[in-house]
C-alpha cells in the first residue's frame, strides 16, 4: 500500500499542475514595439564635408588657444582666434585647421595639447559670429609676460597689445 501512495500522490499533483496552467494560462505579452529609426550621425557627417571641416577648425583653434594662452580672459582668447582667422583669410592655409597645424607657429603647442570644453564653445561662437578684437591686418603675435602683442608685419613696431586680463596695465 505504501508503494501506491508514492506513485499516486506525485501523479495527482502533476495532473493538477498541468490542468491549472492549461485552465489559467499566463497572458501572452505582445512583442515590444519596434524602436524608431535611429539617425546615423556618422553617415550624416560623412556626407557633409563642410560641417566636418567646421568642427575640425573649431577644435584645432581651441587647442591652439588653450596651449598658447591657457590662463587668460576671453578677450585675450578671442584676440588669438582673430589672429588665426586673419592668417586663414590672408592665405596661410586652405583651412583654419591648416593654419593651426602649421609647424613652429604657436608657442606652447605640442602633440599632446588638448582643448577644454569652454574654449571649444568660445571658438564655436566666435566662428559663427566673429567680433573684431584686433584689426584684420594683424598676422604676427608675440607672447609677452603680461599679454599678447600683435603686428601687421614682421619687422614693424608692436601695434596692438592685449593683456591676459582686462584689469592688467
Amino acid at each position: 500500500m505504501k508503494i501506491k501512495k508514492y506513485f499516486i500522490i506525485p501523479i495527482t499533483i502533476g495532473v493538477m499542475a498541468l490542468t491549472t496552467t492549461y485552465i489559467n494560462p499566463k497572458p501572452i505579452e505582445p512583442p515590444p514595439p519596434t524602436p524608431p529609426t535611429m539617425i546615423n550621425r556618422v553617415e550624416l557627417l560623412r556626407n557633409d564635408k563642410e560641417a566636418v571641416q567646421k568642427s575640425m577648425d573649431i577644435h584645432a583653434m581651441a587647442r591652439v588657444v588653450d596651449a598658447v594662452v591657457p590662463e587668460c580672459d576671453n578677450n585675450c582668447r578671442m584676440a588669438l582666434m582673430q589672429l588665426i582667422i586673419n592668417r586663414y583669410n590672408l592665405g596661410y592655409a586652405d583651412t583654419i585647421e591648416g593654419v593651426c597645424n602649421m609647424p613652429q607657429q604657436w608657442q606652447g603647442l605640442t602633440a599632446l595639447s588638448k582643448e577644454t570644453n569652454a574654449t571649444v564653445m568660445l571658438a564655436r561662437s566666435y566662428i559663427e559670429e566673429p567680433l573684431e578684437v584686433i584689426p584684420t591686418n594683424m598676422q604676427y603675435m608675440c607672447v609677452e609676460s603680461d599679454g599678447l602683442s600683435f603686428r601687421s608685419n614682421w619687422n614693424g613696431e608692436t601695434e596692438i597689445f592685449v593683456p591676459f586680463w582686462k584689469g592688467d596695465t
